[in-house]
């Protein structure tokens, strides 16, 4: 059985955590954060698989049976339905929490897992939850957890390797070889075959010096760090090695009620072009937002969207309209995901086609353009869109970045829109443009 003990952060026992700053939370395990300008901060933070050896900081629970949202919910439904849980705290993000990433295509391998222990932090305190797998309560299982997981942030500073971002440039998908694929593409929409279709491309660098796990976990730490210093209105998220800054969350969904944003149509630095007023731009966006609402509107039919507007990023603008809705009784935040991912802003319309022809032209995406985030034991939760993200494995950074291709795209022009997404990843790297 599944025991979950969450308390509030002990002041007298950790009086040098206080007042808890989340940006001292540690980022080299599982950690996801949503930014301060959505009303209500909240992050969560883990260790990694393998951190901390030992039976006790195994996994609560896991799930690595592919990438479908509807049998994962529903594993991840049980899950909390039988669990025993202590929730002396009582507010979002406590009780059981699972961090999860899951793939472009429904075959990837996820990323799925309830930690032995979890802190959170928000506007109001930070809390630390432990769960365990035992016959019955095990109440000194559960303090040696908390006290394992004070340690863990206390000694999290001393720990930051400030030399594990140190990467050269590897291999990239070449610039003909994408254009190719871009005009394919456009031949294909022209022909009625498809309204849009998103093209992406990898772009690896390899670690300069040791490489392997611990490599990879410290990188992925160093490189969480980073993103949110430098795009703090994105969500940032560490989930399996997955690291990146979304502006795009798939659904945000607490007490009945959930709200979505989309973004497609993008405009770079310099570039001479009114987003605002752009023709291919707004079509390219009204196509991504159908692809959103349609299936949201038969949830409730009352939707509301507020948009398009601008929104401005450090190297990008993008169009982007918000989704507000109510969430019936029963709907749980992996079922309403299931019902529109992948969307057109990653993928296309007609979705099918898009998914088919994005498999013939490009390399597996793994789990870039999939759902990242946090799910809670109530159905609710954040799964942001892994955007401006990379995977880290024990030789390097592998990065992926996309442009949705309409009838009128410019192969040239979406090279260059790749080229300005990379730079969140590769500027942290402090790599020059490719």
């Amino acid at each position: 059985m599944l025991f979950v003990h969450t308390r509030a952060l002990d002041r007298d026992l950790s009086p040098e955590l206080f007042p808890m700053d989340a940006a001292a939370l540690p980022t080299n395990g599982f950690f996801f954060a949503s930014p301060p300008a959505q009303g209500a901060p909240l992050t969560l933070a883990a260790p990694g698989l393998g951190d901390i050896p030992g039976q006790d900081f195994a996994p609560a629970w896991h799930w690595e049976d592919g990438s479908d949202l509807d049998r994962a919910g529903a594993a991840w439904y049980l899950v909390g339905r039988h669990a025993q849980v202590f929730d002396a705290v009582q507010r979002r993000g406590t009780g059981p929490v699972a961090f999860a990433s899951f793939g472009f295509n429904s075959a990837a391998t996820p990323v799925f897992v309830l930690p032995s222990f979890l802190v959170g932090s928000d506007a109001q305190g930070a809390w630390i939850t432990v769960a365990y797998q035992a016959e019955s309560v095990d109440e000194p299982r559960a303090d040696r957890l908390y006290r394992t997981a004070l340690a863990w942030i206390k000694n999290f500073p001393h720990r930051q390797r400030q030399d594990a971002l140190q990467t050269q440039p590897s291999a990239v998908v070449g610039k003909t070889s994408y254009q190719e694929n871009v005009a394919a593409a456009v031949r294909a929409i022209r022909e009625g075959k498809a309204e849009k279709i998103v093209m992406a491309r990898p772009a690896r660098f390899e670690f300069a010096g040791e490489a392997g796990a611990e490599r990879a976990r410290a990188a992925g730490g160093a490189l969480a760090s980073r993103l949110r210093e430098r795009y703090p209105t994105c969500w940032i998220f560490n989930v399996g090695g997955l690291v990146g800054a979304t502006p795009e969350m798939l659904l945000d969904a607490a007490a009945g009620r959930a709200h979505s944003r989309v973004l497609a149509g993008t405009a770079t630095p310099g570039e001479d072009v009114d987003l605002a007023h752009s023709a291919k731009n707004l079509a390219e966006h009204q196509v991504a937002l159908r692809s959103v609402a349609e299936p949201l509107r038969r949830v409730d039919p009352d939707l509301e969207a507020s948009g398009p507007y601008l929104l401005q990023l450090p190297n990008l603008t993008h169009l982007a309209t918000d989704l507000h809705l109510r969430v019936p009784a029963g709907k749980t935040l992996l079922h309403l995901v299931a019902q529109f991912h992948p969307t057109a802003a990653v993928c296309g319309l007609p979705r099918e086609f898009a998914r088919t022809f994005i498999s013939r032209f490009e390399a597996d995406r793994g789990r870039y353009a999939g759902p990242v985030g946090w799910v809670d034991a109530q159905g609710g939760g954040q799964l942001a869109l892994a955007l401006r993200c990379a995977q880290l494995d024990a030789l390097g950074v592998e990065a992926w970045v996309g442009a949705g291709i309409m009838a009128d795209s410019d192969p040239e022009t979406e090279w260059q829109e790749t080229g300005a997404k990379l730079a969140p990843i590769r500027d942290c790297l402090n790599l020059s443009a490719d």
